[in-house]
């Protein structure tokens, strides 16, 4: 094989292995922060009194998405909310 092909086939397969990896990383933080959203409303209804259900997180979730300015904390509390919707 010819050097050129043998380095147009490494760079290749270090940008697959590189965009598989970032890929992984990502969905793990973004796990880490679904949860992190899940489990402060929990946090925030004990604090408030108020009884633990998934009504309740939902309705906790959806209302601090409506405050929120960043789009990106906005899908994150979006994402929770379906995840406890959904029981995930």
């Amino acid at each position: 094989m010819q050097p050129e092909r043998l380095r147009a086939s490494y760079v290749k397969l270090i940008e697959l292995y590189t965009e598989v990896a970032m890929d992984s990383k990502w969905k793990e933080e973004r796990a880490g922060f679904i949860a992190g959203e899940i489990g402060g409303a929990v946090i925030d209804l004990i604090l408030a009194g108020m009884v633990i259900n998934r009504n309740n997180i939902m309705e906790l979730l959806d209302a601090k998405r409506r405050i929120v300015g960043n789009a990106v904390h906005k899908g994150f509390l979006r994402d929770a909310a379906i995840a406890v919707r959904k029981g995930m």
